[in-house]
């Protein structure tokens, strides 16, 4: 009686559920964001800085440059910062600063200790930029010509301090296909977007590093990346950090204009999630409600389905049924909507499974001080605590 009444419920916080995805996407991709709105002629369009950190890049970086030095955006200017990579970067730049006029490459300093990467590269490439609003865009990324215009004509005219998107997610492989596109699955089913506009709470904010558009003089009252110089989660914490100071945050879909592979095959995926998934929780009990809420809500059901088809128990098969279809619905959805692959849909369960394992891999690498190498360069260990909270 107790597990009919539980089945039930659990049944009705899916119906629930469904309908909290569907509200989050209407919102994330609603018109008023697709309506490209112009600020004026275009010579009096707000200045822009486009910074692109790039490490050990060479795969990507002639084409992330193509499509920046592409944009219908006048007076625009690309700084990339040459975060002392070890392969062919550094010669493709000095071949493509002499194509471009308006590309500089910046070399960087040595990092110092306790400063991630990609941290320290971005800090470094907007200090001395007065445009009014800085672009900070991944290397792996493409990007259409309209996406200049149309982002900062958005974040103008919706008064915004911060505005980010997740890019189109580029798959190329089945591991990649298991772990990407989890990204859209934890976003829209465990985070209110309506709140990351409307709530000043920094608990209510997201982002994506792989592009992050910032007014410039809001980047800097806020302290730019030099606020969390360990961060490996810069978007998220640039987030946090700018609803800590009283500023506005924008996600909306800007992924017609802008794509990103972020990684290649299941070990790359794997690692550099694991790199940074404890700093989006930070603390042991927020893992473990989120872990929780994962595994009851996530994975549970076709736990349920599969023990009661190996066992011929008709309640656990019914409602496992009911609910698997209903989890299966929902990620069907996210694959219509962000043209993710098919076979994630058929392997959701294994999808949940590994989101999983990689927030507690991430956290107990956290916890052992356990190194981790990314692009050939030990990461620092991140604090793992509540910066933001303990500086409001």
């Amino acid at each position: 009686m107790i597990g009919l009444a539980l089945d039930t419920l659990l049944t009705a916080v899916f119906i629930g559920l469904a309908d909290f995805m569907n509200r989050n996407i209407r919102d994330y991709t609603s018109d008023r964001w697709m309506r490209p709105r112009e600020t004026g002629p275009t010579s009096t369009r707000p200045s822009l800085t486009v910074i692109v950190p790039a490490r050990n890049e060479e795969a990507n970086i002639e084409a992330c440059i193509e499509g920046l030095m592409a944009q219908e955006y006048q007076g625009l200017t690309v700084r990339v910062v040459n975060d002392a990579s070890t392969d062919r970067t550094g010669e493709i730049l000095d071949r493509l600063v002499c194509k471009f006029p308006r590309l500089t490459v910046v070399t960087p300093p040595a990092k110092p200790d306790g400063w991630a990467g990609k941290a320290h590269a971005c800090h470094q490439g907007a200090l001395g930029v007065e445009t009014d609003w800085l672009m900070f865009v991944d290397a792996d990324t493409r990007t259409q010509p309209q996406l200049a215009r149309i982002a900062v004509a958005d974040a103008e005219s919706l008064h915004l301090d911060l505005l980010s998107t997740v890019p189109h997610q580029e798959i190329g492989s089945i591991g990649e296909a298991l772990t990407v596109p989890m990204i859209f699955w934890v976003l829209f089913t465990l985070l209110p977007l309506r709140q990351v506009w409307e709530s000043p709470d920094p608990r209510f904010a997201a982002a994506c590093g792989q592009f992050l558009l910032v007014r410039r003089a809001a980047y800097e009252a806020a302290g730019g990346h030099a606020h969390r110089p360990d961060s490996l989660h810069d978007g998220l914490h640039l987030a946090r950090r700018f609803k800590v100071c009283g500023l506005k945050v924008g996600l909306c879909d800007l992924s017609d204009w802008i794509a990103c592979r972020m990684y290649r095959g299941f070990g790359e995926s794997w690692t550099g999630f694991s790199r940074n998934a404890y700093q989006a929780l930070e603390s042991p009990a927020v893992l473990i409600l989120v872990t929780g809420i994962e595994f009851v809500l996530f994975l549970f059901p076709y736990l349920q389905f599969a023990v009661g088809l190996a066992m011929g128990w008709v309640e656990p098969l019914l409602f496992g049924a009911i609910q698997s279809a209903m989890l299966l619905t929902i990620a069907s959805s996210l694959r219509r909507r962000f043209r993710l692959p098919r076979f994630w849909v058929m392997a959701h369960p294994i999808s949940v499974a590994l989101l999983i394992a990689i927030q507690w891999n991430s956290a107990i690498r956290c916890w052992l001080r356990l190194p981790t190498r990314w692009k050939a360069r030990a990461i620092p260990l991140p604090g793992g605590s509540r910066s933001e909270a303990r500086q409001r």
